[in-house]
């Protein structure tokens, strides 16, 4: 949610990105099956940028950016900045086990660069309403399909104009605004050559990964 007012930061979800060990995920929970994501598109997608750097496992540089920008560590451990403390809460469903797994060891991964992310599960029909819709999570771990079929307009997930807090339509809950990704998405609907399109959705792929407005786990 980039209203809270630590995950607002993008340096600061830049230094939680480096943090998170996405292959010893894959390996602990999944059996080695997935594969560490970079994009809202997987690779065998027609449009997807394999030009995209990959993530970067690096606790050392992430608490040394979070150093930083100012953010201190407490007396328990966790940082503080302007009396607002890097702590937040990370909700998904009731009973999924290995999402449950997931969030541990994200906790765990965060916990050493100073940074508390605290469990907060609900069952499915609460977390899907207007705790998702209003967007009234800190953070979620979901398993999303961005794209609609096989087109790669993501209006709907990262549109300014698809927040339903605000619109009341689309799926952009996490509040993400780019002009530049707006004007982009809007000349991908209207192109139809499929070259030009697959060059608009890498640009795209690349202003959203940088701006990171969720933390793409795996594949």
């Amino acid at each position: 949610n980039l209203a809270h007012p630590a995950l607002a930061d993008k340096a600061v979800r830049k230094a939680l990105n480096m943090a998170i060990d996405r292959q010893s995920i894959c390996d602990i929970v999944y059996y080695g099956l997935p594969k560490p994501a970079n994009s809202f598109l997987v690779p065998g997608h027609w449009a997807y940028n394999a030009s995209l750097p990959k993530f970067e496992y690096d606790p050392k540089k992430a608490a040394a950016t979070l150093d930083q920008l100012g953010w201190v560590k407490g007396a328990d451990g966790i940082r503080v900045k302007n009396g607002v403390r890097l702590s937040f809460t990370n909700s998904t469903v009731t009973g999924n086990q290995l999402r449950e797994q997931t969030q541990q060891l994200i906790a765990d991964d965060f916990k050493k660069i100073g940074v508390e992310m605290l469990i907060k599960n609900m069952v499915a029909a609460v977390l899907w309403a207007d705790f998702w819709r209003n967007s009234e999570f800190d953070s979620l771990m979901t398993a999303p399909t961005y794209t609609i079929a096989s087109d790669p307009d993501v209006t709907h997930r990262f549109g300014s104009g698809a927040i339903p807090k605000e619109t009341k339509s689309g799926s952009n809950v996490s509040l993400y605004k780019n002009a530049g990704v707006d004007t982009l998405l809007a000349r991908g609907r209207q192109e139809y050559n499929l070259a030009k399109r697959k060059e608009i959705y890498a640009k795209v792929q690349e202003l959203i990964m940088d701006d990171l407005p969720f933390l793409p786990l795996f594949n």
